[in-house]
């Protein structure tokens, strides 16, 4: 569990525990499951590498 504070403007701050699953944080805390949300925006890719291999292309 991660602990994190949600500043809140003109009202006290209120601390919130993150439960997180190797599929990224849950979202949904259900009686009868629990849904987590992972985001792949923030993986590694390999993109960048192919441009700038194609730029180096001299044929």
């Amino acid at each position: 569990m991660i602990e994190e504070t949600i500043e809140v403007k003109d009202g006290e701050a209120i601390t919130y525990e993150v439960v997180e699953t190797r599929h990224g944080p849950v979202i949904s805390e259900l009686e009868e499951e629990v849904l987590s949300l992972r985001w792949t925006a923030l993986e590694a890719t390999t993109e960048l590498e192919a441009v700038i291999d194609i730029n180096k292309a001299t044929n």
